[in-house]
């Protein structure tokens, strides 16, 4: 006999993890801090992100 209902299996994906596009390219931030992007439905990170430092902005101003 067949299961009942369309019951899905759960899938999880890791979050990405993304850096700041300086100069034509992906980096790691200069510092060290990092925040969540949230999947604003049902709260999941969706993505793990660098956060800018003072040191990143003035690189990516100076290579703009």
């Amino acid at each position: 006999m067949p299961p009942e209902g369309n019951a899905q299996p759960e899938t999880t994906t890791k979050p990405r993890h993304l850096h700041n596009f300086i100069d034509g390219e992906y980096v790691k931030s200069a510092g060290d801090k990092i925040f969540e992007s949230r999947c604003p439905a049902d709260n999941a990170v969706v993505a793990i992100v660098d956060e800018a430092s003072r040191a990143d902005v003035d690189r990516a101003v100076s290579s703009a």
